[in-house]
Formats: structure tokens, C-alpha cells, sequence
């Protein structure tokens, strides 16, 4: 028995493909959407920003030892191995060098970590700034010469 498809043109064709309820309008729906969207890329930036920081402070401590291991190593670099001590007193003043030179310059890389920072909160906090009005360049006629090729 074969198939009748002439009744198929008459047949209501359901909106099942519409994400939508039948009590809530489209564009609401959408607005919705929208809204879900912004927020997931908003904690997304934030954790993006989250994991930027501290991954600044770790740059900012492996600066630091990274300069006492150039220290170390010239240290050993220049001075003939084996070192012999004859006393106590060379190897405490060999590790008061080291540890001054350490400190002297991860004080160094510290403040010019925070000098971005610093510099900020100059522009930020800063009270007496003036309000000076942009002059605009004139325009010496180039839109005519581009119209008068044209034509």
C-alpha cells in the first residue's frame, strides 16, 4: 500500500526547534542569554587576572634569586677551587659578603618591581592636574584632493 503524502502540505509543522517556553517571549530569552554570557566572561577575566598576579610574584621572587646565583657563581668564578680556609673567620666574612650582596640587590629588584605600582598611584592620587583642551590639526585640504581625483 503506498503512501498518501498529499495531507503532508496541510500538516502543522510544531516549533519544537525553539528553545523557548511558550510563556516567555524571545528577545527576553536572548536578553537572558546575554546577560549569562557577560558574567561567564567576566569570571573568566577575573581568573585570568587572579593567575597573572601571583604569577608576577613568582617572577618577582625567581628575579631575585636569580641574582644572588649570578653573585654565587662569579664569586666561585673568580676565586680558585678548592678554597682553603685556614680559620673560621674567612668563611664567616666569604658568607657576610654574600648575603650583603643578596640583600643589596634584591632590594634593588624589589623596588623596581613596585615601581609600575608607584607610578600609578602618582596618576591615580595625583590633585593638582590641569584640565588642558586637545587642538585639533587642521586639514591642510586633503579631502578636497581626494575628491577633486574622483572626479
Amino acid at each position: 500500500m503506498p503512501l498518501d503524502y498529499s495531507k503532508w502540505k496541510t500538516i502543522e509543522v510544531s516549533d519544537d526547534e525553539d528553545d523557548t517556553h511558550p510563556n516567555i517571549d524571545t528577545p527576553s530569552l536572548f536578553r537572558w542569554r546575554h546577560q549569562a554570557r557577560l558574567e561567564r566572561m567576566a569570571e573568566r577575566k577575573q581568573e585570568k587576572e587572579k593567575l597573572m598576579e601571583g604569577k608576577s610574584i613568582v617572577e618577582k621572587r625567581i628575579l631575585v634569586y636569580l641574582v644572588h646565583m649570578v653573585l654565587v657563581v662569579f664569586t666561585y668564578l673568580l676565586v680558585p677551587f678548592p678554597i682553603v680556609y685556614t680559620t673560621k673567620w674567612p668563611i664567616f666574612g666569604h658568607c657576610v659578603v654574600q648575603l650583603t650582596l643578596s640583600y643589596f640587590f634584591g632590594i634593588i629588584c624589589a623596588l623596581l618591581a613596585e615601581l609600575p605600582a608607584l607610578n600609578l598611584e602618582r596618576i591615580i592620587f595625583q590633585h593638582g592636574h590641569k584640565n588642558t583642551a586637545v587642538q585639533l590639526v587642521k586639514d591642510c585640504g586633503l579631502q578636497q584632493s581626494k575628491t577633486a581625483d574622483i572626479g
